[in-house]
């Protein structure tokens, strides 16, 4: 009778332990869950950014994403700061238009991870872990086209040091 007991809390205990593990997993790296290895992509930023004069590189590079109601897509950024001296930049994610009657409210709630943020790079210094920003579409929701700005300004300036436009297809 208390080995049918033991094996039952080592069962319970097992079971939970990876119910944690797995919601640890899913907040604190949910760039784990993309489809492409978090490797893969910020080796493909890093191979932008070296190899040309651009000081933002995204992914995806086609800057469309498509996803089906009720699913999740990643956009990632990495940048390269070109001068001669460290700069804090400032980035943010913001709703442009939409071809669907999609309002501000509700793009800007489609980004589920990372709106808005800062990092700071030294002279000549590439930012070595690209920046995801994940969007989750409700399944309520229509099949639209939504247009979004990714807007970057440095040493807290009202003016813009470099943007990029891209779009969100939802299916």
């Amino acid at each position: 009778m208390k080995t049918k007991k033991l094996i039952l809390f080592i069962f319970i205990f097992l079971a939970l332990f990876l119910i944690i593990f797995f919601l640890l997993n899913k907040v604190f790296y949910p760039w784990k869950q993309s489809n492409l290895e978090f490797e893969e992509v910020n080796s493909v930023l890093i191979n932008q950014l070296e190899g040309g004069k651009n000081s933002l590189a995204i992914y995806p590079d086609s800057n469309e994403m498509i996803v089906k109601k009720g699913g999740q897509s990643d956009f990632y950024f990495s940048y390269k700061n070109f001068d001669k001296k460290s700069h804090f930049y400032d980035y943010a994610v913001v709703f442009k238009e939409s071809n669907c009657g999609v309002n501000l409210v509700e793009a800007q709630e489609y980004i589920s991870f990372r709106r808005d943020g800062h990092f700071e790079l030294n002279a000549g210094e590439t930012l070595q872990t690209p920046i995801l920003i994940q969007f989750s579409v409700p399944k309520n929701v229509s099949s639209c086209l939504i247009k979004y700005g990714l807007f970057l300004s440095k040493d807290y300036q009202d003016s813009f040091c470099d943007s990029t436009m891209f779009t969100l297809q939802i299916k």
